[in-house]
């Protein structure tokens, strides 16, 4: 049963919650710094506890979900092997542990703050909704998928009480828009035909992004808004040093890409983020470089 809750809960997919660290990051020497211990302990502790609100409501949602997709996850070659739509996992308990973990994220939250729960209690309805219903309406359910990573964000800022830049909001959209375009290219791509049967929606994309020129458009969109980022944002250092953040952010982007596009890995973009060399070292070059430029210039 715990195996099967587990496989349920998609553990692997818990590192798109680290998202929520993502403001304490560049908040450093502005609302807190090393120096101050108090606060750099608030920090972790507020991000932390976001991270494990995320990643409750996540799992709810994953069960729900895997509920409303019996049907098409049984004529999925991989889907078909899910704790639920193979029958291993009831539906009876999927919806008890789902509604244990919705109790367990907004216990979380609460104890941080109130406004950290109203972004989870709004993510979760979004989610819902998209698990329910809106997932089978074309570009609406990338939207929402890209929303999910802004709440987190913005979740994220709110559990330590730091200001979060629009810059940021937009880059988050426009990145994690890449990241569910080349989900839905993969699909296409992987099921040939049966995409029609496997995720009805997918009929509607088929001929939209089997081109890699839309991929491209939204990389390209994103690189750019983080470029501009770097140099407009009031906040950060005037040196404009962020600058050489920008080849990190271009490698990486750019070894998706290439894998999702040449090696049909884009459904498991968390497999993409760990298990592949290059962009393991771009994601860390690109924390070292934020890190050590906020750190001693800003």
């Amino acid at each position: 049963m715990f195996s099967h809750i587990l496989i349920t809960s998609r553990p692997s997919q818990w590192i798109k919650n680290l998202v929520v660290f993502i403001p304490g990051l560049f908040s450093m020497n502005e609302s807190w710094s090393f120096q101050d211990y108090n606060s750099v302990t608030g920090i972790l502790i507020g991000s932390t506890f976001a991270f494990f609100a995320f990643t409750f409501i996540t799992i709810a949602i994953y069960c729900v979900n895997d509920i409303f997709d019996i049907k098409n996850d049984k004529k999925h070659p991989v889907k078909k092997n899910r704790p639920i739509a193979s029958g291993r996992l009831s539906i009876s308990k999927a919806i008890y542990i789902s509604i244990v973990c919705i109790f367990i994220s907004f216990a979380i939250s609460g104890f941080i703050s109130f406004y950290l729960s109203a972004a989870i209690f709004i993510y979760m309805v979004l989610m819902l909704l998209y698990s329910c219903f809106l997932k089978g309406v074309i570009f609406l359910d990338v939207f929402l998928i890209s929303s999910g990573f802004v709440i987190r964000v913005i979740a994220g800022a709110m559990a330590i009480e730091v200001p979060i830049s629009i810059w940021i909001c937009l880059c988050m959209m426009s990145g994690s828009l890449f990241i569910a375009v080349s989900k839905r290219f993969s699909e296409i791509k992987t099921s040939e035909d049966n995409f029609i049967f496997q995720r009805p929606v997918l009929i509607n994309y088929s001929i939209l992004i089997k081109k890699k020129s839309i991929l491209a458009s939204i990389m390209g969109m994103t690189i750019i808004g983080y470029s501009f980022y770097t140099i407009f944002a009031d906040n950060l250092p005037d040196n404009n040093l962020m600058l050489l953040t920008i080849p990190s952010v271009i490698v990486g982007m750019g070894r998706y890409f290439y894998l999702v596009t040449e090696s049909d890995l884009g459904e498991n973009p968390e497999s993409i983020v760990v298990n592949d060399f290059v962009m393991r070292i771009a994601i860390v070059s690109w924390l070292l470089l934020v890190g050590g430029i906020l750190y001693f210039w800003r």
